[in-house]
């Protein structure tokens, strides 16, 4: 298993600029979000009655294509094609309950933006990827590329190029 972490590790930006030139894959036209680097609820500022007042710590930020939305840091779990196989029962579910739980904090989390876009009567792209794991992985694993985190990244590409 260690020759194919280095390996993943060593392949990722070139398959993933292949990926992107390919167009099977990236959105080719915006307008695209913009994705703060490292969103902590610390980065949130907010008044005693919870409204948002603005966000700190912008750091890092760029627009993406949609295909590389995920979670807040507080919310992010590594994404199941990260890890091994092993740790996930037949419907892809993960087998260990805490990080069961934060994928059910993740679900929860999406359906409170997908509220918060009906009540904007605004479109549900954001909602539509974070509701998606598949969706969001990607944004997920380049996240933690970066960062310097190990895994197994040829099996993330490995999926995407065969969408």
């Amino acid at each position: 298993m260690t020759d194919e972490v280095l390996e993943g590790i060593r392949g990722f930006p070139r398959r993933v600029a292949e990926l992107a030139r390919s167009g099977r894959y990236f959105t080719a036209a915006g307008p695209f979000p913009v994705r703060h680097a490292d969103l902590h609820h610390s980065d949130v500022v907010v008044t005693g009655a919870f409204d948002v007042l603005g966000v700190v710590d912008w750091d890092g930020a760029c627009t993406v294509p949609w295909e590389l939305v995920d979670a807040p840091c507080f919310l992010r779990t590594v994404p199941r094609l990260l890890n091994p196989p092993e740790r996930y029962g037949a419907a892809g579910r993960p087998l260990d309950p805490d990080e069961a739980a934060r994928w059910a904090d993740e679900d929860a989390y999406a359906a409170m933006v997908r509220e918060a876009e009906l009540d904007a009567g605004a479109d549900h792209k954001l909602s539509g990827v974070l509701s998606d794991r598949d969706a969001r992985g990607l944004g997920a694993a380049m996240h933690l590329f970066a960062q310097g985190k190990m895994g197994l990244y040829g099996r993330v590409l490995d999926y995407y190029e065969a969408m």
